[in-house]
């Protein structure tokens, strides 16, 4: 098996691949790539997050929503309330 073909790779059981890191480095770019080479489902933690502060009435404006005053609100609101974690 060679992983420079991804026809050959086969997961024998099930596993999950967590990318982490700061804000901007490519988490997401690398991601997709990964995903897509090896026909894997892709899940963000920032999508999560989002559909949590929408669920917490927040209207989610697109790129850069984390920097506005909404997002930085919700986002203190998350770090006082461990709820949103569960």
């Amino acid at each position: 098996m060679s992983l420079d073909n991804p026809s050959q790779c086969v997961a024998r059981t099930p596993f999950l691949l967590c990318i982490s890191g700061m804000a901007g480095t490519g988490k997401s770019t690398l991601s997709k790539k990964i995903a897509k080479r090896y026909n894997l489902k892709c899940y963000s933690g920032g999508d999560a997050l989002k559909e949590l502060a929408r669920e917490a009435g927040c209207v989610i404006t697109g790129e850069g929503w984390w920097e506005s005053p909404d997002g930085l609100n919700f986002l203190e609101r998350r770090v006082n309330d461990p709820q949103f974690d569960k």
